[in-house]
């Protein structure tokens, strides 16, 4: 039989509370640096401060409306989750939730496998719905890759997107501006970064800013950190012309219908409306026009390379040139989604 002695003295219970102090700081040795680690993969909470320093930022001309601030802590908390888990990851998630979505979003998936229907009618019902399927997958890893990048780094953009023949696009483009054309392919976010690791310090892309304007910040934020410059809508056609002309490289996407200042060129069979811009800016500034077709490959990664789109024979900006430069461009996308059809967003 064991007896425990228990000192009620002062003396004793202070030797008592000493005890556990040291126990606690032991303990604090092993567990502290661990919740440290977590923590700091979280992105800037949203605090009062931080809401109005965003607002009051020059970029943000559109209004603050009550549901924005109500979005604001559910994007922040998913942001916050998604950035605790490793790359790998975010990935097997996204994957999860793409399949998720395959089956709860009835109107998307009609869509996709109309799309589908159109462009490959060779193919069999069943091989169209895995391709719609992967599809759903492409979308959900890209949106969640997106939600990573508050710890994307230089260095980890270098491993996981690469760029194939970067020397090759560096020497043949020299210190001349150029226009890349990017899809909806793949890890899209990703992709871009990898093109501005080509060209660092001059590439720019042209984008669309979201409805919420505190969202939009932050994103905004995490996509620049790594030097690529976000160019709005509303400046896109002064600002890339002096980008292109002054050496820089300007990225724009180039695989989604547009209604205004569009042309009609043939994609997947049908004759669909193509933005001018790309084609203009590349004749009017005098500079070439690149395709960019990194995919995913088995490790999840990102490989591929930059394709030049021929256009020696047209040295002058002319309306039948426009069109003919952007079926040429058009064509080499039409070709670089077959390939891996089921990387593109169908929906």
């Amino acid at each position: 039989m064991v007896t425990i002695l228990w000192d009620s003295s002062k003396e004793g219970m202070a030797s008592v509370r000493e005890k556990a102090y040291r126990m606690n700081m032991e303990k604090e040795r092993y567990i502290s640096p661990l919740i440290r680690v977590q923590i700091s993969r979280l992105p800037v909470l949203p605090t009062l401060q931080r809401i109005r320093s965003v607002m009051s930022s020059p970029s943000v001309s559109r209004p603050l409306k009550p549901h924005h601030l109500v979005e604001v802590p559910f994007f922040l908390l998913l942001t916050g989750a998604v950035c605790l888990l490793p790359l790998r990851g975010v990935r097997a998630l996204g994957g999860l939730l793409g399949m998720v979505g395959y089956a709860l979003l009835q109107s998307r998936r009609k869509v996709a496998l109309e799309n589908l229907r159109l462009s490959l009618p060779g193919r069999s019902g069943k091989e169209l719905e895995e391709i719609a399927r992967e599809s759903f997958r492409t979308v959900a890893v890209a949106f969640l890759e997106l939600l990573w990048f508050p710890r994307l780094t230089t260095s980890r953009i270098r491993r996981e997107a690469v760029v194939e023949n970067a020397d090759e696009a560096r020497t043949s483009g020299g210190e001349r501006g150029a226009v890349v054309i990017v899809s909806h392919m793949a890890g899209w976010e990703f992709i871009l970064q990898a093109v501005q690791q080509v060209f660092p310090g001059r590439t720019s892309v042209v984008y669309k800013p979201l409805s919420n304007p505190i969202t939009d910040r932050w994103i905004f934020e995490w996509r620049s950190k790594l030097g690529l410059r976000w160019i709005p809508m509303d400046t896109a056609v002064a600002d890339t012309m002096a980008e292109a002309k002054g050496g820089g490289i300007v990225i724009l996407a180039a695989d989604q219908s547009v209604a205004k200042e569009s042309i009609w060129v043939p994609f997947f069979g049908r004759d669909v409306p193509t933005a001018k811009g790309p084609a203009a800016l590349s004749l009017k500034a005098g500079v070439p026009i690149y395709v960019c077709r990194l995919r995913r490959v088995s490790d999840g990664t990102y490989r591929g390379d930059l394709a030049r789109v021929p256009s020696e024979d047209l040295f002058r900006y002319s309306e039948q040139n426009l069109i003919e430069l952007s079926r040429r461009f058009t064509a080499m996308t039409e070709e670089y989604i077959l390939r891996d059809p089921g990387q593109w967003m169908w929906t």
